[in-house]
């Protein structure tokens, strides 16, 4: 971010969209950083047991997220095999901390609401449900697209 703002000195501030198991670390960032004003979760994984562990609700994965997926749960075992410390904490409270830490607007878009996600004045919960925009990525994309369109321009 830092490299993005000192390219671009007319912007003075951004939004961040993150999905599954990233909205921990960009809200982490998020409440360290005054310039990121919004926050856009896509199906964050509030209950999620392991990384790249992928609920029966989410869209279709294409090849370059199971990739991606793949890869971070070899990560996370072999940072487990090498370090046998204390259990993390569980992803909703990681969540929840990072929540209360953050002062920013935060959109959030899931097929569900989750039962860990605390209440917020400025936090927006979309949920997105149907057979229709679980089979078909490019309608889900585009629920998701008019979903942020329309949140980033109410504030």
């Amino acid at each position: 971010m830092k490299e993005f703002f000192t390219h671009v000195p007319e912007m003075k501030e951004s939004v961040i969209l993150a999905t599954g198991d990233a909205a921990a670390c960009a809200l982490g960032y998020a409440a360290s950083d005054a310039r990121i004003t919004g926050l856009a979760l896509l199906e964050p994984e509030w209950d999620a047991a392991s990384p790249g562990a992928a609920p029966a609700s989410k869209p279709p994965y294409s090849a370059a997220d199971r990739l991606f997926r793949r890869a971070a749960a070899f990560r996370h075992a072999a940072t487990r095999a090498r370090a046998p410390a204390e259990p993390a904490p569980p992803a909703a409270s990681v969540l929840d901390g990072a929540l209360r830490d953050y002062e920013g607007q935060v959109l959030v878009v899931g097929s569900s609401a989750p039962a860990g996600e605390p209440a917020r004045a400025r936090t927006r919960h979309v949920e997105l449900t149907g057979s229709e925009l679980r089979l078909r990525r490019s309608a889900w994309r585009d629920a998701v697209a008019f979903a942020c369109a329309s949140w980033l321009t109410s504030w």
